[in-house]
């Protein structure tokens, strides 16, 4: 039986923990949209940023987030706030950003879902004068939505006879795209962590054998 007790009135609609140590709770919260940092040591809640955001990753010390006018980041420590816009969706019109990752290398790369492709970014909107990043497109032209970054490679899946598969884009190999063989997924649950990718998946492919078993799979 699990021992649970109630630390906020907040209802969190999306959250990440930061720091190996769990420093932080960052969250979205339902009600406003806002950003927040909540600290288990002191009780602490504390408003990150005035701006509504999702899709929120963490990279160090620094969130970034999705907003109606592109991706904003704000560091989650610190009583000062550090809110800045890294990149304006005037620059992108019809896209959505619908995950957003950061590389080993402080890469920010962010997905446009349905048929618009994977993004990164060159650099970051100039902090005295306003300019937006420049941005590269058409590293893959086609359905991203969930992605996830490991050393030199961007997993995610696609929809493919009926069933989902995974691919690979190698960031240092010209954004070269790969199927993953011999890997069947049954849904988008899918992580990434210490040289292994855990997925939602059959034993074999479920479109020539219909009675394939299903369960988590590495």
């Amino acid at each position: 039986r699990a021992v649970t007790s109630k630390v906020s009135d907040a209802v969190p609609k999306e959250m990440v923990a930061y720091d190996a140590d769990a420093r932080y709770i960052i969250y979205r919260n339902k009600d406003d949209g806002k950003i927040y940092r909540y600290s288990p040591d002191d009780g602490q809640t504390v408003k990150l940023c005035e701006i509504s955001g999702a899709a929120l990753c963490l990279k160090g010390d620094v969130l970034y987030f999705s907003t109606a006018t592109g991706i904003s980041s704000v560091s989650v420590s610190g009583d000062v706030s550090t809110y800045k816009e890294v990149f304006l969706v005037s620059n992108l019109s019809n896209s959505f950003r619908y995950d957003i990752e950061v590389s080993d290398t402080d890469d920010v790369y962010f997905s446009g879902g349905a048929d618009a492709g994977l993004f990164t970014l060159d650099e970051y909107t100039d902090e005295s004068t306003g300019e937006a990043a420049v941005y590269n497109e058409g590293i893959y032209a086609g359905n991203i939505y969930d992605m996830h970054i490991y050393g030199d490679c961007i997993y995610f899946d696609i929809s493919e006879n009926n069933t989902s598969v995974l691919c690979k884009i190698d960031i240092s190999n010209d954004y070269k795209v790969s199927r993953i063989e011999n890997v069947y997924l049954s849904s988008a649950a899918i992580d990434v962590s210490d040289g292994y990718i855990y997925y939602a998946g059959y034993a074999e492919d479920p479109t020539v054998n219909e009675n394939a078993k299903r369960g988590l799979f590495r």
